[in-house]
């Protein structure tokens, strides 16, 4: 039967090639798994691609299959095949792959419960920023309908309940970004864990902030604006003590899903999904203190900056105050990762944040009723990172997924390095410049409005 199916599925694998041509190749890097592999063709194609530096795991429940594929590509160094499901895999759970490629399997998989454990187990078993492609029908085609029906009519129950298709939409419900076609194209949701493993220079400079503009204003009730997975909305409540109360608010959904899985010990400590132009107690003047550690930069024209710092005021009690902190320039290392490192998306990086000069923003904030009690620059750190890929997942995680570390080939980034970067043991330091500089603000509400 395994003989069979190499010999006759030939349609299969010319359109698993051209997925593979037209989706996948961009992105094969180290370590693949192809997950129901069946005789092993397509592994082999993509062993052969991604040559002597990747690795290929194939993997299919049919031991015969499996059998032909040790047989027929014993001569592929890079390829392993291996028994294996999507519920049983080697490296499962591991973070071990970079690429999980899948043709034709899903309608294998009998319920929608298996389905969306699979995708989970594909999930677990990424790295961050690893990929899944997914082609799969949706529906059973109108030929094989025909075929069952008129040649085969006896065993025509068995034959319609061997697959179970779910549609596309559903498929797509699984929490996992698409494109159409069928074909599933995932970059994994890690991307909140890769932000908090690497916001960690933002992290630092956020609490010399607070102990240095907040802490001796810190009372009641404070909002935390664009709170991203919450570390600093935890020091500010551990700082604020059993009598204050945070809300931290952040628009990613994901984001808020770490920060409160992260933080659930903390009592007096709130996350929720919300952003400058929408939260909890939006205009009640609820808050005590507002708090915005590099946010106004994501916030895209400057009507929306406007009404921003009209939203704060309205929410702010009399004598309130705002802390914000906001980069009014692109950093130069920013730019030039940008640059070097992925050239081809260089026109959506730049185009992400919208920045205003320091005396604009300041006028912003006046015209919404404040008065500004300090505003100066302050000096950006150098930022160090562990390695390659931990810059590369925290340039990734900040930049929502636009900046791709696929494109970064072990080439551009030893010249990267070795043009501005300095470093010991594997480290790469990323040097500031003498004009990069972001702004800090602090601003109240007058108690008297006819100030």
């Amino acid at each position: 039967m395994a003989e069979g199916y190499q010999q006759n599925s030939k349609w299969q694998r010319n359109g698993g090639k051209r997925f593979v041509q037209n989706e996948v190749a961009p992105y094969l890097s180290n370590d693949i798994l192809d997950l129901g592999c069946g005789t092993g063709e397509l592994s082999a194609y993509l062993a052969e691609l991604v040559g002597p530096k990747g690795r290929v795991l194939a993997v299919d429940p049919d031991k015969d299959r499996i059998r032909v594929a040790q047989e027929s590509h014993k001569e592929v160094e890079n390829l392993t095949f291996a028994e294996g499901s999507t519920s049983s895999f080697p490296g499962l759970g591991l973070e071990t792959y970079n690429v999980i490629f899948s043709n034709f399997v899903l309608h294998w998989v009998k319920t929608i419960e298996e389905k969306e454990k699979a995708f989970q187990n594909m999930f677990r078993s990424l790295k961050p920023t690893g990929k899944i492609f997914v082609r799969y029908g949706d529906r059973l085609p109108i030929n094989f309908d025909r075929v069952f029906r008129e040649l085969n009519p006896e065993n025509m129950d068995r034959l319609l309940n061997l697959f179970e298709h779910e549609t596309r939409p559903v498929i797509e419900k699984f929490d996992f970004s698409t494109r159409p076609f069928s074909l599933l194209i995932i970059m994994t949701n890690k991307m909140a864990e890769g932000y908090q493993q690497n916001s960690r220079w933002q992290r630092n400079g956020g609490k010399l902030f607070v102990q240095n503009e907040v802490e001796p204003y810190l009372s009641n009730d404070i909002l935390d604006l664009g709170c991203g997975t919450g570390e600093l909305s935890a020091y500010l409540a551990k700082l604020a003590g059993p009598k204050g109360r945070v809300l931290a608010v952040d628009p990613d959904k994901e984001r808020i899903r770490v920060a409160k899985e992260s933080y659930k010990e903390v009592e007096n400590l709130t996350f929720a999904v919300g952003s400058t132009s929408s939260f909890p107690g939006l205009g009640l003047e609820t808050y005590n203190v507002i708090f915005s550690n590099f946010v106004l930069h994501w916030i895209k024209n400057i009507e929306d900056k406007k009404k921003a710092f009209e939203n704060m005021f309205r929410s702010l009690k009399p004598t309130g105050k705002i802390f914000v902190r906001y980069g009014d320039r692109m950093p130069t290392h920013f730019d030039r990762v940008f640059r070097e490192l992925n050239p081809e998306n260089l026109d959506r990086l730049m185009s992400i944040n919208q920045f205003e000069p320091r005396p604009v923003i300041e006028q912003i904030c006046l015209a919404a009723g404040f008065r500004v009690l300090n505003s100066f620059d302050e000096k950006f750190e150098d930022r160090v990172f562990e390695n390659g890929e931990s810059l590369c997942l925290f340039f990734w995680a900040t930049t929502n997924g636009v900046f791709d570390p696929q494109f970064v080939t072990e080439d551009r980034m030893e010249r990267f390095c070795a043009r501005y970067s300095s470093g010991g043991n594997g480290r790469i330091k990323l040097r500031s410049e003498e004009n990069d500089l972001c702004s800090v603000l602090v601003a109240e509400k007058p108690a008297d409005l006819n100030w």
